[in-house]
């Protein structure tokens, strides 16, 4: 199984845009079962880092001192669940240095 792709789509009431979107899927070469829909960014973000985990081989997860939650609380999960077969670098914001 592939990498899904993950759209974010304000649903709303009758939301006509969805149906446009899902009939573009062979533009950029996905199945509908490949797109998953979500609410906003920080759903999607957090699904993509938490399904990513999945299909790569554990390794580092390195991400900014500064990132917003939706990133930051999924990848700090990631590695606390994993046994330390997934580790967290965070880099500082002046140097690009892990803390």
């Amino acid at each position: 199984m592939g990498m899904h792709l993950v759209c974010t789509v304000m649903v709303l009431k009758h939301d006509v845009q969805s149906i446009k979107r899902v009939s573009k899927l062979p533009v950029v070469g996905a199945q509908p079962s490949q797109v998953i829909f979500t609410s906003g960014g920080s759903e999607a973000n957090n699904l993509f880092i938490r399904g990513a985990a999945d299909y790569l081989k554990p390794s580092s997860i390195v991400i900014s001192a500064i990132e917003h939650p939706c990133i930051r609380i999924p990848a700090q999960e990631l590695a606390r669940r994993s046994n330390n077969s997934w580790t967290l670098n965070q880099l500082t914001v002046n140097t690009g240095r892990p803390s």
